[in-house]
This record gives structure tokens, sequence and C-alpha cells, in this order.
């Protein structure tokens, strides 16, 4: 296959002649359009990443959200909800030790870095560096959503307590 831009869009095109492209002998009308091509290509990736990075950490922020409904269970003491409540604010490491963020090692959420790269439907392997910028969003969405969600949570119980 051969990339090539038209209009502003990227296209791929079958090249007959595979051995053109492995030695990188690919007719063009001109370098200019060969250096346009590679850079539209460039271009392309960059844009994919990062939409792709954004989709990770909507992704993760999801797997947070959800996670922290199950922190507490119907037996849990009304005191419980304002002390982690209190903890979070102030950034109590006995608090916030306490808890478990979601993480890619397949117990939370039975989420892994294969299945996030599944669900993210990457037309192209993005190689390792970009890989780990899916992941850093992925779990940086996981650690905001589960801490807002279990913030949200904890002020929505004393509401209805009336704390």
């Amino acid at each position: 296959m051969r990339l090539y831009t038209k209009d502003g869009f990227l296209y791929e095109e079958p090249v007959e002649d595979v051995s053109a492209i492995s030695h990188g002998t690919v007719p063009m009308k001109s370098e200019h359009a060969y250096l346009r091509s590679w850079a539209s290509i460039r271009n392309y990736k960059v844009d994919l990443v990062a939409a792709a990075e954004a989709r990770a950490n909507t992704l993760g922020q999801s797997a947070g959200e959800k996670a922290a409904e199950w922190v507490f269970d119907g037996n849990t003491p009304s005191e419980e909800y304002g002390r982690v409540l209190l903890g979070i604010e102030n950034g109590d490491p006995a608090v916030m030790d306490a808890y478990t963020e979601p993480t890619l090692n397949g117990e939370t959420d039975s989420m892994t870095v294969e299945r996030l790269m599944s669900k993210l439907e990457l037309p192209m392997d993005i190689g390792e560096e970009d890989t780990a910028k899916m992941v850093d969003a992925w779990e940086s969405g996981a650690s905001e959503g589960f801490w807002h969600n279990l913030e949200v949570i904890c002020r929505e119980h004393e509401e209805v307590d009336g704390s």
C-alpha cells in the first residue's frame, strides 16, 4: 500500500511492485509532492495519537467513576463518608492510600494495556512511546474519575444523611 493525500484527505493505494516501497523508489510526481505526502502522514499520525490519547483519558475516567461506586456498601457507617471526604479534601495519605484506583493490570475492570489498545481501535501500530502515552492518559483519567466520583458519593451521602 502507498499512502497519498488528495484534497486534504489521506488515501491508501495498492502498489503492484512491493519492492519499490521497501527501496523508497515509489514514483511521485515531484520531490515536493513526496515531501508533502510524508508531512501529511506525519500530521495524520500526530492527530490520530492525540485523539486516541483523549479517548484513553475518557475511558479511564469512566473506569475510575465505576470503581468509586464499589468503595462503600450498604453497611458503611455514615461517619466513614465524612472521614473519607475530609481525607480527600486534605489529601490525607491515610485516606488516599486506603483506596485503590483502577490500573491496567487486569485486576480492576478487567482492563489491560492490550484491551485498552483494542478499544482505541487504532488503524496502525503506534509504537511503544505512543502506547505509553495512551497508558498514562488512561491512568490519569482513571485517577481523576475515581477521586472525583468518590468525593461526589461522600457529599451526596452527607446531604441525604443531613450531616
